[in-house]
């Protein structure tokens, strides 16, 4: 239960660091890996989505346990709660960008890309997955929208139970979407000719990405759309005429 929970709670700070360069508007990964930079004692890892069979539960179990003796760890539990309420707040920030670029129908197609509660090492386990979570934010500020999934692991026929169309080429999942989510880190997707996959997206797209498996300012972005990571919403950019 420590041994999870203090894992917990690093990735949470990861996500704290996130939400502050966020706000000030600049990148989280390289403030992050500034500080590791020939100074061995860093160990902060990147941001990400917190989820999974064992980090969803074992700071309660701990938590529970110690109350009974008196005792609450405040810090294990606020941790938990920044992990848990980071999907409400990167949708509604996604819902608020959706409405003041001019373009976007009321009626989207969002796709989410990797559904398993990790990508690496590779798992078809949904327990615990944030993309449950992630999704359920999604249908409450996109009610109009239509739902896909890709994983590559997870079957068609789970990620239909899952409560998505599900999209068995990675490919597919770019044509005609208005908004793409990267919920997990599966090589796949940061190894993914992502430049060519957006031009098959809609005009305006976005593509939304939770574990920054590019730089922004490094793509060939085509006209009208987007590329978004966690922890850099303030370098967000949209692709401009080229001609």
């Amino acid at each position: 239960l420590i041994d999870n929970t203090q894992r917990d709670v690093a990735f949470a700070y990861a996500n704290e660091v996130a939400r502050v360069c966020d706000a000030i508007g600049i990148s989280a990964t390289e403030v992050i890996q500034a500080g590791k930079l020939g100074y061995p004692r860093t160990n902060l890892p990147m941001p990400g989505l917190v989820g999974g069979p064992c980090l969803e539960k074992d700071s309660y179990i701990l938590t529970e346990s110690l109350r009974e003796l008196g005792v609450e760890p405040k810090i294990t539990m606020a941790a938990r709660y920044l992990n848990e309420r980071q999907p409400g707040e990167v949708i509604g920030q996604l819902k608020k960008m959706t409405e003041e670029v001019s373009g976007f129908p009321r009626t989207l197609r969002i796709v989410l890309l990797g559904l398993a509660f990790k990508g690496q090492p590779a798992t078809d386990d949904l327990r615990g997955t944030m993309a449950r979570p992630l999704l359920e934010e999604l249908r409450r500020s996109f009610a109009t929208a239509s739902f896909y999934g890709f994983d590559a692991v997870v079957p068609p026929e789970e990620i239909q139970a899952f409560g998505l169309q599900p999209i068995v080429e990675l490919e597919a999942a770019f044509q005609d979407a208005h908004l793409i989510l990267i919920v997990n880190n599966h090589p796949l997707f940061s190894m993914m000719p992502i430049e060519d996959y957006m031009h098959l997206m809609q005009r305006p797209g976005l593509v939304y990405d939770f574990w920054n498996g590019f730089k922004s300012e490094d793509l060939h972005l085509p006209k009208e759309v987007g590329y978004m990571a966690l922890g850099s919403h303030g370098k967000i950019r949209f692709g401009e005429d080229q001609n």
